[in-house]
Formats: structure tokens, sequence, C-alpha cells
């Protein structure tokens, strides 16, 4: 688990998430409201994903977007106390490459993302 957790408001715009995501050389960003609760993640695919569906120049117009206009809601999370490995089930069998690691109340504690659980297992045996 990554506890060095980025996060992004979920009114920003999608060029301050994808000026965060270069800056810090990562692919996910945890969305949280105004409360400071997680509601949801944004990555580079997300953003992807809505050019290709509304293909024809939005280019331009989807990077003014809203974080919450693109992000995924209400993600799948997992709790601090849940092992690695059955995080990457999880993460396989959705077919997605993180999970926030949220305690009580959805408060923000880290990630785990395809990088963790690659080195995690890399480094058995």
């Amino acid at each position: 688990m990554t506890t060095r957790l980025v996060t992004i408001d979920e009114r920003a715009n999608i060029a301050r998430a994808l000026s965060i995501l270069a800056q810090h050389r990562i692919r996910h960003l945890v969305v949280l409201d105004e409360r400071g609760q997680v509601v949801g993640l944004f990555s580079e695919r997300d953003l992807l994903k809505h050019i290709a569906m509304n293909a024809g120049g939005q280019g331009q117009q989807a990077v003014r977007c809203l974080v919450k206009d693109l992000m995924i809601k209400r993600p799948f999370t997992v709790q601090p106390n849940t092992p690695i490995q059955e995080a990457a089930k999880m993460m396989a069998k959705l077919k997605i490459g993180c999970l926030p690691v949220v305690g009580k109340d959805e408060q923000r504690l880290g990630i785990i993302t395809t990088s963790d659980v690659l080195k995690f297992f890399g480094n058995q045996g």
C-alpha cells in the first residue's frame, strides 16, 4: 500500500488533474469531496475513454471538464487489514488498476496499485 496519497478535489478541472498526474508520475488520483471523503477515482484512462466516446475534435473541450464529470464514482475500496493477495484477486477480477484503502467513515489511508502488487509478489520466494 502506498500511504503517500495524491488526491484531487472533485471540482478541479481535468487540466489540473493531468498536471498532477504528470508531476507525480502516477496514473491514479483519489478524488475527494469538500469534506475530504473519498468519492471517486480519476485516471488518464478516464479522459482517454471520454475523448474516444466523444470523438471529433472534442479533446480541448474534454480538458475543460471537471474531475467529477469523468471520475469513477463510488470506487471499489479495501480496508487496511485486507490481505494483498485478496486485493490482487479483486483487481484482476474487476480489471482495475488500483484500490483505495479506507478506514472508518471512508477515511482515506492509502492506495494499492498494480505496482504495489507486482513489488509484493516480486519479492516473494
